[in-house]
């Protein structure tokens, strides 16, 4: 969600977390940090927040909000199973998009992709101190090489 007058980054995420979910801002996490800001296929802006959810915390999708809410082990996107990718134009350069199926634990199938698989991978290799199991980024052509 976009920011609200006078909201940094960690309140908008906080906010938005709280409307989406239903995560309460002031005890349901712990903010670790900020990452890099990252430009969305829309032009904005987009600041990613890491924190840590309580134990015990169960979210509440709101379906004006979010299409869906469920978990996924967070080395899921550092591995190549599921994983596919496309490269495109955008912005006057060429860009890997990430996609990610995967199955929860109920059944259901899920994709990540775009900008949430992007973060998810940033987040994922500094967790674990490890590069993903695919190309995360386009190969220059041999000519560039």
């Amino acid at each position: 969600g976009k920011a609200e007058a006078g909201e940094g980054p960690v309140d908008t995420a906080l906010r938005e977390a709280e409307e989406e979910i239903g995560l309460p801002r002031a005890r349901g996490c712990t903010v670790l940090g900020e990452m890099d800001a990252v430009v969305s296929k829309h032009g904005l802006l987009v600041t990613p927040v890491v924190a840590t959810v309580a134990q015990g915390f169960r979210p509440e999708a709101q379906e004006a909000e979010v299409a869906a809410v469920f978990s996924a082990p967070l080395d899921t996107f550092l591995g190549a199973r599921g994983h596919r990718c496309e490269d495109v134009q955008f912005l006057g350069g060429r860009y890997r998009v990430h996609f990610f199926d995967f199955e929860a634990r109920d059944g259901r199938s899920y994709l990540v992709w775009g900008l949430t698989a992007h973060v998810l991978v940033q987040v994922a290799k500094m967790a674990f101190s490890r590069e993903p199991e695919f190309e995360e980024h386009e190969r220059a052509p041999r000519s560039l090489l």
